[in-house]
């Protein structure tokens, strides 16, 4: 069954659709991540992880999370998997994306409570609620534990702009900060608050939800915390918290079955029209549509509201006054193509949503490299395809081919895979560090072509194409 709420005449940022077919019943889906593949993956605790596609498909896997699984938190790892804890099971997993395979590897100490997990340096971190430790395991599985004071019980975690993994702290009532060597600096909040989950925003900070104190808050690198209430409807119980694709800070309310957005500057607002009474917000995520995805741990559904109010129709053209009649122009050849960008502009013409950065470093097989640095010009999502400008054939890539944006690093896992850029702003800087195989690569470095597909969150696509010499060529 596919509920669509019935919203406003005209779409607004937090309408929500909700999905419940593919869904088993009593499932209790909890965290949500989005995948390299495009697709929303979620956890349920009676023993399942879910993927649901941005158009609302969902699939279930079962095989290999048991015995006594209670999955719980998900999050992608560089690896190209995605990783979940397993509150029950007494374990961190790991699941192909790809072929739905399943690894588990179980803590050292049981009754730990593996709770909340995010990628960072080295591979993932983790949070353990009842063994008050924080935990690092790598993409081979091996596991280093950090503890913490007892009665901290640690939950929210996440890779914060300073490279270090902070974390809440929910009985401590303290933000804590670990870095990669496993050095741990505590914050204690000003009246306490239970410290739920914690997310790095567009501002530079990290922010986190109180659930029992009904606040947000906020802390800077070094370790100021801000804390705001106001628009908060008591008794609201904010938990989970993402980045959205507006540049604000959203999140759930599962006490008021609703979702709350903050801005940089604090103001909160509220959103609960479209979701289903009892249906408690859990995990929250924004998608590779632009869309924040939410689990109804209450309600047994994935919801989907929109992260940003719709770009404006252009104002209707006033038509000019009628001119003499001019030559008309010969006919294009057969298979012409009209030019989205100005070829004759070095760094990107009018129209395209980028521009090259310098020309490109490339090394030829057995060794093939190509880095390419690029500036985004537009909002949305850009996924970027190598090509043979001769044959127009596609360039194989090699796994351990790289993408560095902003938010960090990310390797690409296998061959064929296009480096996606999700939610990007004008001005983001991608470095494409690629690597090749003899099928198709040219023999000369001119040969080669960067096609870069931009879709806008108005759902329009444009096409640029890029030379090694960092000219827009078409």
């Amino acid at each position: 069954m596919l509920l669509a709420v019935a919203g406003p005449a005209s779409a607004a940022a937090g309408d929500v659709t909700e999905f419940s077919a593919g869904i088993t019943a009593g499932s209790a889906p909890l965290g949500i991540t989005a995948g390299p593949d495009g697709n929303l993956w979620f956890t349920e605790q009676a023993g399942r992880i879910g993927r649901i596609t941005p158009q609302g498909a969902v699939t279930e896997f079962t095989t290999g999370i048991g015995p006594n699984a209670t999955p719980y938190r998900i999050a992608a790892g560089a690896d190209g998997g995605l990783w979940f804890t397993d509150f029950n099971g007494n374990r961190v997993s790991r699941i192909d994306p790809g072929t739905g395979t399943v690894v588990q590897y179980p803590l050292p100490n049981g009754g730990s409570g593996a709770y909340d997990i995010a990628a960072g340096p080295g591979g993932m971190w983790f949070t353990q609620l009842y063994g008050h430790r924080i935990g690092h395991v790598t993409p081979a599985g091996t596991i280093t534990q950090f503890p913490l004071p007892g009665g901290s019980a640690p939950t929210g975690i996440t890779l914060g702009p300073d490279g270090n993994m902070w974390f809440t702290e929910y009985s401590g009532n303290k933000i804590g900060r670990i870095t990669p060597a496993g050095v741990i600096d505590e914050f204690p909040l000003p009246a306490g608050g239970s410290p739920n989950f914690i997310v790095a925003g567009a501002d530079g900070n990290l922010w986190f939800t109180e659930q029992t104190g009904n606040r947000i808050g906020r802390i800077t690198t070094s370790g100021v915390i801000t804390e705001f209430s106001a628009g908060l409807t008591p008794g609201s119980g904010p938990t989970a918290i993402t980045r959205g694709p507006d540049g604000n800070v959203w999140f759930t309310r599962p006490g008021r079955d609703g979702l709350g957005r903050i801005t940089p500057a604090g103001v909160i607002t509220e959103f609960s029209a479209g979701i289903t009474a009892g249906g408690k917000p859990a995990g929250i995520v924004t998608g590779s549509d632009g869309n924040l995805w939410f689990t109804e741990v209450g309600g047994h559904r994935i919801g989907r509201a929109l992260g940003a109010d719709p770009v404006p129709p252009p104002p209707p053209v006033v038509p000019a006054p009628a001119l003499p009649a001019a030559p008309v122009a010969a006919p294009k050849p057969a298979g012409a193509v009209s030019k989205p960008c100005d070829p004759k502009e070095r760094f990107g013409g009018t129209g395209c949503p980028l521009r090259g950065v310098g020309r490109a470093t490339v090394t030829k097989p057995p060794n093939g490299k190509v880095v390419q640095k690029l500036s985004l010009k537009d909002t949305g999502r850009y996924t970027f395809i190598y090509l043979n400008r001769k044959t127009g054939k596609r360039l194989t890539l090699r796994p351990g081919s790289t993408i560095r944006t902003p938010a960090g690093l990310r390797k690409l896992p296998k061959k064929f895979t296009a480096p996606v850029v999700q939610n990007a702003r004008p001005g983001t800087l991608v470095t494409l560090t690629t690597l090749f195989t003899r099928l198709n690569f040219p023999a000369r470095p001119a040969d080669i072509v960067l096609r870069v597909v931009h879709k806008h969150p108005d759902g329009s696509l444009r096409e640029a194409r890029l030379g090694a010499d960092g000219r827009i060529i078409g």
